[in-house]
């Protein structure tokens, strides 16, 4: 096992809050397609349910220490399905309120994804030459 530097330890959290959130909001938002009669009223629940999945299978399969763009990728992806909740319970307005609420959770958090996943912060670009308690 190689040794983990700090610049892989970032990495490595930044992929484990992205899933976390991924996977508890579909937690949260597919024990909702429960209760809904139609299929059409599920769809958007049970697609966050499979993205926090997916989510998680990609962060136990993939290198968790590897800088990438999958989880801004899954969580634009929730987003669309929350707008694909909006077009299809437009109708229905006892299922139109967690698409609602779904995207102030996610727009948010999709602009945090992005800003976390470009920014190189400091103790990444450092090169590791002295021990953490030394600098």
């Amino acid at each position: 096992m190689t040794s983990l530097t700090p610049r892989l330890i970032l990495n490595r959290g930044y992929n484990l809050m992205i899933v976390a959130f991924l996977f508890f909001i579909g937690l949260s938002m597919g024990a909702n397609a429960i209760p809904e009669g139609d299929f059409a009223d599920k769809i958007d629940d049970l697609g966050l349910l499979a993205i926090g999945l997916l989510a998680v299978v990609w962060y136990l399969t993939s290198g968790r220490t590897r800088r990438s763009v999958v989880p801004v990728v899954l969580t634009t992806l929730a987003l669309a399905f929350q707008v694909l909740g909006v077009f299809l319970e437009i109708s229905d307005k006892a299922s139109f309120g967690d698409n609602i609420g779904g995207m102030f959770m996610l727009v948010p958090f999709i602009l945090f994804a992005i800003w976390q996943y470009v920014r190189q912060p400091a103790l990444a670009a450092e090169s590791v030459t002295a021990p953490l308690a030394e600098r």
